[in-house]
């Protein structure tokens, strides 16, 4: 990881030290694993959270899930996304890619 995404991590590690098995710490980094386009590592601190994981954890978690060619994963949890968060313009974006996707 270059310096500069590591040291946004920082504070995060440092958060996640302190509360293992907090959501929206695990949510964070998770998501910014996630964008910084480690999915392995996104994914491995993503399934920690204890469900109901939040929508933004579960869309994170659908694509790299997707991106690791993981594609039952990616489909049960962007199911249970939907059926958690039917409401949520994320999860309604990805669920419309998918959708796309689909038909291609």
């Amino acid at each position: 990881m270059p310096d500069r995404p590591r040291k946004r991590a920082a504070p995060t590690k440092q958060a996640l030290a302190r509360r293992p098995t907090d959501p929206a710490v695990l949510t964070n980094y998770g998501a910014f694993l996630h964008a910084q386009g480690d999915f392995t590592a996104a994914a491995r601190i993503l399934e920690r959270i204890v469900p109901p994981a939040p929508a933004r954890a579960l869309v994170a978690l659908t694509e790299s899930y997707r991106q690791l060619g993981r594609t039952s994963d990616a489909q049960a949890t962007l199911a249970t996304a939907e059926r958690l968060y039917p409401r949520d313009p994320a999860v309604s974006e990805i669920v419309e890619i998918y959708q796309r996707d689909a038909t291609r």
